[in-house]
């Protein structure tokens, strides 16, 4: 084999699994090692090279694919390898004006099929932040016993220990109130890859995260851990639905065809939209006489502090459906009343500040659509002004307009830096309202 060989160390220290990859892929591809780390009582030492390194492949394989290269691997999982060349071609059918030559090949592949039985009756493993998405699959699968697998690093910084602790306090106390099991996961997954530069591999593929990585990144971390629990089936939320299919790194045909040993994976809720999941978490709740949960959405604070900030585009879009749905947003997690919420969405809509785009449009549209099947006598009078404005409102126009004021203010700027006197003027100015 002319190939280089993909991974030049690995350290396995009880929980935690370093991997060091080949040095040619940190000129361009990586910025620093892999690594995982489990919860104290897992220990990877007795698990096959096969299985222990499937995180990290299902996190490396796409840029192995976009260098053109070929890499060599030891051993691979034989039925992680025919995922990897179903998963190539499924990204090459997303993204055609990409290059997907590169390619793993494995030395040895692995046939193991055995799997531990100390799974305490866990019938599935849930990726579970919290969001919407998440507790809906809880939820509509409620009768199986979960083992709700969180990931720091994900949506909270793998450096913020104080958010950490307060959305492990949230989604454990979830798993307890529901009869569930909980495991908790710490990686570098996102960061030791050098995203500036994958964001920037072609205009068709502009967050590589959302649309290639997060799928299958998500899942490969959970892949020792499930072994060792002893679970063999795995849910991983949808976030788009068939009504608003686009090109994305967590589809039914991606997340479906991801297998290793005896391990199968489900995306899990692609027939419905978000707001479809919130009636099915209201459902589950009342018809099962259910604790409602805390829901954990907010996109203002990258760094995660594992509270809703009930002013962003995400926590008002929230919001706004489950006040649709005739809820008190209050229970779930969300300190702010109806009307100031309402009013809120309003403000940002009328001024331009909603961030909005057209795959976010289908969001807001649905939203919009479901208050026509409601009875506006049902709701408290100090809202209902708001959800016809709000039936009313026209999303498509409103996404052109704000393109242009966007672009008008981006002239601007462009011009007053180019103008060094008016550039320095507006700096003083600036900085005098600071002070």
């Amino acid at each position: 084999m002319s190939g280089k060989s993909l991974i030049e160390e690995i350290t396995v220290d009880t929980n935690k699994l370093t991997i060091k990859a080949h040095s040619t892929l940190y000129e361009k591809y990586l910025t620093e090692d892999f690594y995982l780390e489990y919860d104290k009582d897992i220990d990877l030492n007795n698990l096959d090279e096969s299985l222990l390194l499937i995180p990290f492949l299902l996190n490396i394989a796409p840029i192995i694919w976009i260098s053109g290269e070929e890499y060599i691997i030891t051993k691979v999982d034989k039925e992680l390898n025919d995922s990897l060349l179903k998963l190539k071609k499924v990204f090459q059918s997303l993204y055609p004006s990409v290059n997907w030559n590169g390619s793993i090949v494995p030395e040895k592949i692995t046939n193991i099929k055995m799997i531990n039985e100390t799974n305490l009756n866990i019938e599935a493993g849930v990726l579970f932040s919290g969001g919407v998405d998440s507790l809906c699959t809880s939820f509509r699968n409620y009768n199986e016993k979960q083992l709700l697998i969180s990931i720091c690093g994900n949506d909270i910084d793998i450096k913020n220990k104080e958010g950490w602790l307060k959305v492990e306090k949230i989604n454990e106390d979830f798993a307890n109130n529901y009869g569930h099991e909980y495991a908790s996961i710490k990686s570098n997954f996102r960061s030791f890859l050098n995203n500036y530069y994958l964001d920037a591999v072609s205009p068709s593929i502009y967050n590589w995260w959302a649309k290639v990585q997060h799928g299958m990144g998500l899942i490969g971390l959970t892949a020792p851990l499930l072994e060792i629990k002893g679970v063999n089936h795995l849910y991983i939320s949808s976030t788009k639905t068939i009504e608003n299919i686009v090109p994305w790194g967590s589809l039914p045909e991606i997340d479906g065809n991801i297998k290793w040993n005896n391990t199968i994976v489900s995306h899990d809720g692609f027939e419905l939209n978000r707001q479809d999941k919130i009636r099915e978490i209201i459902t589950a709740i009342n018809d099962n006489d259910l604790i409602k949960p805390i829901f954990r959405v907010c996109y203002s604070r990258p760094l995660g502090d594992g509270d809703n900030c009930c002013k962003c585009e995400k926590c008002l879009r929230t919001i706004t459906g489950l006040i649709i749905e005739g809820q008190d947003i209050k229970e779930y997690g969300f300190k702010i009343t109806e009307e100031e919420a309402m009013k809120l969405v309003y403000k940002k809509f009328s001024n331009y500040k909603m961030k909005i785009n057209e795959d976010l449009e289908y969001v807001w549209t649905t939203l919009k659509t479901s208050i026509k099947s409601k009875n506006m006598q049902l709701y408290e009078k100090n809202v209902v002004d708001y959800l016809i404005w709000l039936q009313g409102f026209n999303f498509n126009q409103y996404i052109i307009n704000y393109k242009k004021r966007i672009n008008i203010i981006e002239i601007f700027k462009t011009v007053i830096k180019k103008n060094t006197r008016i550039y320095n003027f507006s700096k003083k100015i600036k900085s005098s309202l600071v002070k």
